[in-house]
C-alpha cells in the first residue's frame, strides 16, 4: 500500500497501523489526506537566529521540519455543527 494513498475506511479499521502509516509518508516527505477529515503535510522551517531571552546572546537556530495538519470540510462542518 503506496503510504500517501490510505483510504479513510483503512484508516478506521486499523487506526494503530495507519498510524504508523501516516508518520512513515510525512517521514519520508509526502503529503497524506484523508477526504473529509484533513490533510497532513510537512513544512521545512529553515535556520535562523534567534536570542537567549535570559542572557540576551545571540544563537543560531537548526533548521527543522514540522508536521501540519489541516482540516478537511466535512470535520470542519461536523464541529460547527452543520
Amino acid at each position: 500500500m503506496n503510504p500517501s494513498r490510505i483510504t479513510t475506511q483503512a484508516h478506521f479499521r486499523h487506526p494503530t497501523e495507519s498510524g504508523y502509516t501516516i508518520t512513515t509518508a510525512l517521514k519520508s516527505g509526502d503529503d497524506v489526506r484523508l477526504v473529509g477529515f484533513g490533510s497532513f503535510s510537512v513544512s521545512a522551517r529553515p535556520a535562523r537566529e534567534g536570542k537567549n531571552p535570559r542572557t540576551g546572546e545571540k544563537l543560531t537556530i537548526a533548521a527543522s521540519k514540522a508536521p501540519k495538519f489541516s482540516a478537511g470540510k466535512g470535520l470542519k462542518d461536523t464541529v460547527n455543527g452543520i
